[in-house]
């Protein structure tokens, strides 16, 4: 009867042995890290966009991807809340209708069963955009078409002839 229970004994330390093996190869590969860059310009005017690229700490980028951007007015509501996907290069991009002012963006990736998430945020300050019939812009407008007439203008020589009077002479350069 004894032998029964150490054979029972080796028997259940076999099968716990064989038990945690297996958990033990069983776990998933580590995941490899990833980083969110936004690329684009912390100020803008109305009408930009924010762009983003998705790489892994080697730089590759990391394609097919859905990265979420969710970005904040300055009293903490989100105006925008999209989820775009990356390109083969790792980049996406979202364009913006943003009124004048200071807004937070988050970029939030989720990961996957080969890499992990990662978020980043930057500020992000979108200006008025200048439009054609504003003072600003007509005078900017009126230097731009000024500059043009002076290039356009050539400049005239003017001689004395033996009685002393000015002659125009054309100057063809």
């Amino acid at each position: 009867m004894e032998n029964k229970n150490i054979i029972i004994i080796l028997i259940a330390i076999i099968v716990v042995l064989a038990v945690v093996a297996g958990v033990m190869f069983m776990q998933p590969a580590a995941k490899e890290p990833t980083k969110v860059k936004i690329t684009s310009d912390k100020s803008q005017y109305e009408g930009g966009k924010v762009t983003i690229q998705l790489t892994d700490l080697n730089k590759t980028a990391i394609s097919k991807e859905k990265v979420n951007i969710t970005i904040t007015n300055k009293k903490g509501k989100v105006v925008i809340n999209e989820t775009i996907k990356t390109n083969s290069k790792g980049k996406a991009k979202l364009d913006l209708d943003l009124k004048k002012g200071n807004y937070t963006v988050n970029v939030t990736y989720g990961g996957n069963e080969n890499y992990t998430g990662n978020n980043t945020t930057q500020k992000l300050t979108i200006k008025e955009e200048i439009k054609p019939n504003t003072p600003a812009a007509d005078t900017e407008e009126k230097n731009v078409v000024k500059e043009e007439k002076q290039k356009e203008t050539k400049p005239q020589i003017i001689n004395k002839n033996k009685e002393n009077q000015s002659v125009e002479v054309e100057n063809n350069l």
